[in-house]
C-alpha cells in the first residue's frame, strides 16, 4: 500500500512554510524529484498561493515555461473554483496560449488576462494571485521609478507584491534576484536543487553573486537574506519507487536527508503483457524499463537545441512502444491500461519566427 506519511509530510512542510511567511520571513523548499512541489489542494506552490491570496494578500505565482502557466492556471481554476486568477502573459508567447485562454468568449469569467495597457490597474496596486512566467517578471519594475528613469526603459512599472512564490526555482536564472529585491517584500522558493541551472553567455548576472553566473537563486537569496529566510527539506516523492529514490538518493543534492518513496518498488510495477509477441519490436530500453522499473535511453552523440525534433520523436517512439506492448501500471486504486487517449506528444519546429508547435501522430499500427 502507498506510503501515506509521504503526502501528509509534504502538507505539514507546506503547512509550516505558509506559517512563516505570515511571520513575515521569507522560505526556500529543497525538494527531491517527484516531492509533489507544484501540488494543488493539499501542498506545493498552487496551494501556497492561492493560500496567501486567500489572506488578502498580493501574490505573483512564477513558473518557469508557458506550458507550465496553462496547466497552473488549469490546477488553480479547477481545484478553487471560486478564485480569481489574474495572468500576465509575456507578448511574444501569446499566440502560443491555448484558445480557452485566449479566446474572451470560451475564458473562465475567473480568469482575468492582464495585457499591456489592457486591465492595466490590476497590476498597479490590486491584491490577488498574479500568475506569469519568471522570464516576464523580469520585465516588471517598481512603480516608483522616476520619470526621467522610465523614459529609458521599456518596462511595466508596478507595486510591490507582498509575496512572490516562484516554482521550479533552482531553474531560475540568478538575475530574478534584482527584481525580487525590489517587487517582493517576502518570497518563497520551492524546486528541485538537484536540477542544473540552464545558463547561456548572455545572461543577467546579479551583481551580488559569487564569482559564478550559474549561482542558483535560492543559494543567492539565502546568502543576502540571512536569517530571515528559512530552508525546509521536502524529502519524499510520490513518483519514484523505492528501488529508484535510493539510486536517486547517492546523487549529492539528495544525500543529506535521503527521500522517502510513497511506493515499494513491487507496488508500481510495469506490465508489458504483449513483448513475448512482438520479438525484437520493442526498443530495448523499454525491456529495462519493465525488468527494472528504471531506463536511460540514449540518442546518438551530438548537441541538441532546445527544441529538437530527434529528442521528441524519440519520446513518441518510446511512448508507440508501450502501446503496442500492451502496458499497464499498478496504480494505489488498481492496474491500468496505457491508453492511446493517455498522450499527447508535440514536437517543436523552429522557423523564422517564434517555435511553432505540431501534433505528432501516434499509431499503434
Amino acid at each position: 500500500m502507498p506510503n501515506a506519511a509521504v503526502a501528509a509530510r509534504s502538507r505539514e512542510i507546506t503547512d509550516r512554510a505558509l506559517r512563516l511567511l505570515a511571520h513575515g520571513r521569507s522560505v526556500v523548499i529543497r525538494a527531491h524529484p517527484g516531492a509533489g512541489k507544484t501540488g494543488g489542494r493539499s501542498s506545493g506552490t498552487v496551494r501556497m498561493a492561492r493560500a496567501l491570496a486567500d489572506g488578502g494578500r498580493r501574490v505573483a505565482l512564477l513558473v518557469a515555461q508557458n506550458d507550465q502557466v496553462v496547466e497552473t492556471l488549469r490546477r488553480l481554476l479547477n481545484t478553487w473554483p471560486d478564485l480569481d486568477v489574474y495572468f500576465v502573459p509575456a507578448s511574444t508567447s501569446w499566440s502560443a496560449m491555448p484558445d480557452w485562454v485566449r479566446d474572451r468568449r470560451r475564458r473562465p469569467d475567473r480568469l482575468r488576462v492582464v495585457r499591456g495597457g489592457h486591465h492595466g490597474f490590476a497590476l498597479e496596486s490590486d491584491a490577488g494571485l498574479f500568475v506569469m512566467t519568471a522570464a516576464k517578471f523580469s520585465f516588471l519594475w517598481p512603480a516608483a521609478t522616476t520619470a526621467a528613469a522610465r523614459s529609458t526603459m521599456p518596462r511595466t512599472y508596478v507595486e510591490p507584491f507582498d509575496v512572490a512564490v516562484i516554482d521550479e526555482a533552482w531553474m531560475a536564472p540568478a538575475g530574478l534576484w534584482i527584481n525580487l529585491e525590489r517587487l517582493a517584500r517576502q518570497v518563497a522558493l520551492i524546486g528541485d536543487p538537484g536540477q542544473i541551472l540552464p545558463w547561456t553567455a548572455t545572461d543577467q548576472w546579479y551583481p551580488g553573486m559569487v564569482g559564478s553566473p550559474v549561482e542558483p537563486l535560492p543559494e543567492v537569496a539565502a546568502r543576502l537574506l540571512g536569517d530571515q529566510l528559512i530552508i525546509l527539506d521536502l524529502a519524499v516523492s510520490r513518483r519514484l519507487a523505492s528501488h529508484t529514490t535510493s539510486l536517486v538518493g547517492r546523487l549529492p543534492a539528495y544525500a543529506v536527508t535521503g527521500t522517502q518513496p510513497m511506493f515499494d518498488a513491487i507496488e508500481v510495477p510495469l506490465s508489458l503483457g504483449a513483448l513475448p509477441l512482438l520479438g525484437s519490436g520493442v526498443p530495448d530500453t523499454l525491456r529495462r524499463l519493465a525488468d527494472r522499473g528504471l531506463a536511460l535511453h540514449r540518442l546518438p552523440a551530438g548537441t541538441a537545441p532546445q527544441n529538437d525534433p530527434a529528442v521528441a520523436r524519440a519520446c513518441a517512439e518510446l511512448t508507440v512502444g508501450l502501446l503496442r506492448a500492451s502496458a499497464t501500471l499498478a496504480t494505489p486504486t488498481g492496474t491500468a491500461p496505457w491508453a492511446p487517449a493517455m498522450w499527447q506528444c508535440w514536437w517543436l519546429t523552429t522557423t523564422s519566427g517564434p517555435p511553432s508547435a505540431k501534433p505528432l501522430p501516434i499509431s499503434t499500427r
